[in-house]
């Protein structure tokens, strides 16, 4: 059975898959019905062996068409034992998730051979495309028209423009919207926020920090702000906040208790080490898919954002595909888009759209952004209060070591790329 340590009666929501039942019985209808979703994407991909600690195995070979065949012939064979494959299928852990944790072994080749196939492995099982391209034909309006990769509304007509922005965010995986709050209001925000980065520290367990090419240490990410202050709670229950907050769904609930509550991200020029820069991801990559989207954030802004400022930036539509790893400079022909913002506007994503937040270009940045996430009824279910999904998934691994954030791990490919 899936783990149940991963979510709160994970055995009843995500079952376990019986791998020797799995490749017998279902995985040729799965390719039958979904093969076109991945062909174009396997063509020079080497053959995947998929391995148990019992000796069943099975191959993932496309020769022009996919196949599954038993045994372990790959030139990339790597070793799960049946909880991991299950929660891999359920996407509970994505490929970084199983590395990270320690629980994939490659006995063969390298972990590249397997990410080469992550996206269509879920294709296959999930149903979901692979992003590329041609996204663009798809984002259109529902009268067909293409919608512009940059589109700001105004927060006063919310009411008379409310389905159009949904339909925007539901389409794009990004939604900006200007003048929510008063300048006042910002220099209010600001204030917090700047008392909360003086009270931090490194070692707090609620902070991420940098390393300055000078030398210095600084914070580049404080979550549960509403430690320092009720103040940040009652923003995150202010009407406008919890009206954009549904804009997705209105079962959505605001965060205050748990996948790191209210959050500030900080951006520093001249950044040398640590988790500010932050590569094209998603929020559920090292898995919890099911889990935790849709989920929404929701960027207060308390400065301008643009590139010289550190701006966040997406690739539009991503949010409904899986994906390859990708790049910084790789996106190609891929629409990428970096929102243009002031303060007091807000800005709204999925977590699982791909974004990233790359180094500011200005000697002078300064960004800051003050995040609410919005969750589904069922995530709370799952996850506790003071938790986070990859607080869950991390657990002890071959040395023997827990980590209890994601980001106390080294794994094979660091976010900020050091």
């Amino acid at each position: 059975m899936a783990n149940p340590v991963l979510v709160s009666g994970g055995a009843d929501r995500y079952p376990g898959v019986d791998f020797n039942g799995f490749h017998l019985r279902d995985v040729c209808r799965l390719i039958e019905a979904r093969h076109a979703l991945v062909e174009h994407d396997l063509e020079g991909a080497d053959p995947l062996s998929l391995m148990m600690p019992s000796g069943a195995a099975y191959t993932y070979r496309f020769d022009g068409r996919l196949s599954v065949e038993p045994g372990a012939s790959g030139a990339t064979q790597v070793l799960l034992d049946p909880d991991a494959f299950s929660e891999f299928f359920h996407e509970l852990l994505s490929i970084s998730g199983l590395v990270a944790t320690g629980r994939v072994e490659v006995i063969k080749g390298d972990i590249g051979g397997f990410r080469r196939w992550e996206p269509a492995l879920r294709a296959i099982y999930s149903g979901r495309p692979i992003y590329s391209g041609s996204v663009r034909v798809e984002l259109v309006d529902a009268d067909g028209r293409a919608l512009p990769l940059v589109s700001a509304f105004d927060f006063c007509d919310f009411d008379a423009k409310l389905e159009e922005m949904r339909a925007y965010l539901r389409m794009m995986g990004y939604l900006h919207i200007r003048r929510v709050f008063a300048g006042s209001e910002i220099d209010a925000i600001r204030a917090r926020v700047l008392d909360a980065m003086a009270a931090s520290r490194p070692d707090d367990g609620k902070s991420w920090w940098s390393v300055l090419e000078d030398g210095r240490e600084v914070p580049t990410r404080i979550n549960y702000l509403n430690r320092f202050s009720a103040f940040f709670d009652d923003i995150g229950r202010d009407p406008r906040v919890q009206a954009l907050g549904h804009m997705a769904d209105p079962r959505h609930l605001v965060c205050l208790d748990r996948v790191d509550g209210p959050m500030v991200f900080i951006k520093s020029p001249g950044v040398k080490t640590g988790l500010a820069n932050l590569l094209w991801h998603k929020d559920c990559d090292l898995g919890g898919h099911p889990v935790m989207c849709p989920l929404i954030q929701l960027g207060i802004q308390l400065d301008e954002a643009s590139a010289g400022n550190g701006q966040v930036r997406f690739l539009a539509g991503s949010h409904r595909y899986s994906n390859h790893v990708l790049e910084m400079g790789q996106e190609g022909e891929l629409p990428v888009v970096g929102l243009d913002t002031e303060p007091g506007d807000v800005t709204l994503h999925f977590g699982d759209v791909l974004h990233c937040t790359p180094a500011p270009t200005s000697a002078h940045a300064n960004r800051k952004v003050l995040y609410y996430k919005f969750e589904k009824p069922e995530m709370f279910e799952s996850i506790p209060a003071g938790g986070h999904y990859n607080d869950l998934l991390f657990r002890a691994g071959k040395e023997g070591r827990v980590a209890y954030r994601a980001s106390t791990w080294k794994s094979d490919r660091q976010l900020d790329g050091t």
